[in-house]
């Protein structure tokens, strides 16, 4: 029986060695979205709410055995949550369920590791139907979150067993509380290599979500929907939706066909023609199917809430950018914005969160085009969409769309303005998709002309928008150097920065780089008089930094280094945090001469962020100190938790006060088996 006889909602194309590129060019422009797909891609903007057993642990990926009365939540307000993201224009919110250390959120009857054995409402309580409640109340639609993998059941890695309590738990969440839009999989495991192997039943998992809840997209792990490869917020320059990544399976038993997702989705290329030529040049079944992205990062660098991040939430500019990269880059933004242990948004996110929906709704009310006519026309191999304005002025901002129910195609386009009589090109651009927007260095026109370059066949522009959005106040960026120079710089013109280094209010005018050796906070800020700005305040940020490592030597180290001609202490300790060492055991290690005795609370470890390199970071680490370089006393040992998705600086505390003048580091385990990176590290006094 060919597959094309089974019940698959899905479209898709066969990709065929013998394809030609054009072959491949036509068959992945006819595919289109399900009528789920689009729906959830106007969504737009929607939000991640990580509320849980970490919250009050002070954990990311939590541990196993922790008690239930460590969930010490007295104080619950979902409707405060939802009232703010409803005000800001987020459509959709996803509440975590259950997190990988499988405390559920709601009264599990197949588990006593849950709400109903912690002291909130005296085991009453039932915060998945309360969230779902305020959801309603709002006009929000509601999804979930539900971790594969758990730390605390016991069943876990018993594949059977574990696949049926996870689907029975999948069954209680899509039954008792109404309508849900999105059904979220994390693919997150910390087991390491000798740790639990758990084989997913994800045909029977996806089963379950299309009979309970039909109207529910599958998300991550799930073929509805992709992630986009990073949680930093940054999506592709070039965004396809029909990607060749997928196989059409079928389960024992069943007539249903189910497509699957494969391959490598984290790659900066997914759907270009030289991915389809390869792709059917590999001659491995794979098809071409719409799979949209999503976008998801949270607003601080954790995505449980740490009251040591509160200085930390992302600056309005910072989420402009996530915006511009996500929605505006054909994918959708899952925002995370933690409750606090108070069980309501904190002050501070909540006024970001504010001032993000306040400044979208500024920045796209008048759309400065003079018409709404999208009819392009051809001009040898390229298409072309003219534009004039209502009047001449100030742009900054482009927004386009394709019309994706008749597919994306759009390969590369350029725009231009007519500046002083003479057509000035103002970007270059890839992908359109379900939407683009592009920010601009601000021209003084009438006239914007779109030059499609490059498209799988007839493009269909569905509308187009041009606006001068209001200049940003913008956040400065700090930086230290190995001298110990601190750097302030800010991105807005002719703005005055003030600084503060005692967690004052910044009020030191900033005139050039000053030398800061101890350990400390840095705070600034900057104030711009530009006659458009958003808003006359601009953040504050911060600048962590552990002592200088003046006199620090590496005296040894038990791995040979990647990067020669360059020598292992200059590769550690500078700033550029490149360094890497191939090791052939399993605990590679390196030991520090600090030059004197040094005492210190506690460390910041700064990972390597390079795209190529990240994968090579710590997981599982030690730290020690000696006096003699002989007898070392751990000062404290744990895991960067979400270090592989979300590689930033990583700030820990001792317990108590170490003292010592060497410094072992220690790799227990990397995020790769055979190779590590030791980013920068730097103690805090």
């Amino acid at each position: 029986m060919d597959i094309s006889d089974f019940d698959i909602s899905q479209d898709y194309k066969k990709i065929c060695k013998e394809d030609t590129l054009k072959d491949l060019q036509e068959k992945a422009a006819s595919i289109v979205p399900t009528k789920l797909q689009l729906e959830w891609q106007e969504m737009e903007l929607t939000v991640f709410l990580h509320y849980g057993m970490n919250t009050f642990s002070n954990a990311e990926w939590g541990r196993k055995g922790t008690p239930v009365s460590e969930f010490a939540a007295e104080n619950f307000d979902p409707e405060q949550w939802i009232k703010i993201i409803k005000e800001a224009g987020f459509k959709g919110a996803i509440f975590n369920c259950k997190h990988h250390d499988g405390f559920c959120m709601w009264p599990s009857k197949y588990t006593d590791y849950s709400i109903k054995n912690a002291i909130y409402k005296n085991g009453k309580g039932d915060m998945v139907k309360e969230v779902a409640n305020a959801c309603k109340k709002y006009d929000v639609k509601f999804g979930i979150y539900l971790s594969p993998w758990d730390i605390n059941e016991k069943t876990y890695g018993d594949s059977d067993a574990y696949n049926e309590y996870f689907i029975n738990q999948l069954t209680e969440l899509l039954t008792n509380y109404g309508d849900i839009y999105e059904v979220w999989f994390d693919g997150a495991c910390g087991e390491g290599p000798n740790g639990k192997t758990q084989e997913y039943d994800w045909i029977s998992i996806f089963n379950t979500i299309k009979r309970l809840q039909p109207n529910a997209v599958a998300s991550i792990m799930g073929p509805d929907v992709r992630w986009v490869g990073n949680e930093a917020g940054k999506g592709r320059q070039a965004e396809w939706s029909a990607i060749p990544y997928g196989k059409v399976v079928t389960k024992k038993g069943e007539k249903k066909a189910y497509i699957t997702t494969g391959g490598d989705l984290c790659g900066e290329d997914l759907g270009s023609d030289e991915v389809l030529l390869e792709q059917a040049q590999k001659d491995t079944d794979n098809i071409l199917y719409w799979s949209p992205a999503q976008v998801d990062v949270s607003i601080r660098p954790g995505w449980f809430y740490h009251e040591m991040e509160d200085k930390k939430v992302r600056s309005l500019d910072d989420l402009l950018n996530i915006y511009y990269s996500s929605v505006g880059s054909n994918a959708q933004l899952l925002l995370n914005i933690p409750p606090d242990k108070n069980g309501r948004i904190n002050d501070v996110d909540a006024e970001r969160i504010e001032e993000f929906g306040r400044y979208l709704k500024r920045a796209f009310e008048k759309n400065l085009a003079k018409t709404t006519n999208t009819a392009i026309t051809k001009e040898g191999d390229c298409y072309t969409l003219d534009i004039k304005l209502s009047e001449k002025s100030d742009i900054n901002l482009i927004m386009l769309t394709e019309d994706i129910t008749k597919g994306q195609k759009v390969d590369s386009f350029k725009i231009l303005a007519k500046v002083e009589n003479e057509y000035k090109e103002l970007a270059s651009c890839r992908t359109i998709g379900y939407k683009k927007i592009l920010p601009l260095e601000k021209v003084w026109t009438d006239e914007v002309k779109i030059v499609i370059t490059k498209s799988r066949g007839i493009p269909t522009i569905s509308s187009f928008g041009v606006y001068n959005a209001p200049t940003l106040n913008s956040a400065v960026i700090i930086s230290r150097d190995d001298d110990g120079y601190i750097t302030i710089k800010a991105s807005t013109k002719a703005a005055e920065i003030y600084y503060s280094i005692d967690n004052s209010t910044p009020k030191t005018l900033y005139t050039e780089p000053f030398l800061f050796k101890d350990s400390g906070e840095i705070f600034a800020t900057a104030n711009s008089k530009d006659s458009n700005l958003f808003s006359d305040k601009a953040p504050i940020v911060s600048l962590k930094v552990g002592m200088l490592k003046e006199n620090w030597k590496v005296i040894s180290c038990n791995s040979t280094v990647l990067g020669a001609p360059y020598k292992l202490e200059d590769m550690v300790l500078d700033n550029a945090c490149h360094t890497m060492v191939y090791t052939g055991n399993s605990n590679p290690e390196i030991v520090f001469d600090m030059g004197k005795n040094v005492k210190a609370k506690g460390f910041i470890y700064i990972p390597i962020t390079h795209i190529f390199d990240f994968v090579y970071n710590i997981f599982e680490y030690e730290i020690s100190f000696s006096d003699d370089n002989e007898h070392f006393t751990v000062a404290d040992s744990g895991r960067f938790d979400n270090i592989k998705n979300n590689p930033t600086t990583q700030e820990i505390m001792f317990k108590n006060e170490c003292e010592g003048r060497y410094l072992k580091i220690k790799s227990i385990r990397g995020l790769d088996e055979k190779q590590v990176a030791f980013g920068k590290i730097s103690l805090i006094k």
